[in-house]
């Protein structure tokens, strides 16, 4: 994936996305074993672990 990683993306708190109009709740246990995760409805990237080890989300920061 070829995007730049800044504050406007990067993943802060919450570890609830929104995607293809659902909820989907990632626990941390999938956060430690893997470096991508995927939309099981749209198979879209939706969180990214970046070269310093923190998680983003592709795209602008969204704040609710």
């Amino acid at each position: 994936m070829d995007m730049k990683l800044n504050d406007q993306n990067k993943l802060t708190s919450g570890l609830i996305i929104l995607c293809c109009e659902r909820r989907f709740f990632i626990p941390q246990s999938a956060l430690d074993e893997n470096e991508e995760l995927f939309c099981i409805g749209c198979n879209q990237p939706m969180l990214f672990k970046g070269s310093n080890g923190e998680w983003y989300i592709p795209g602008k920061k969204v704040d609710f």
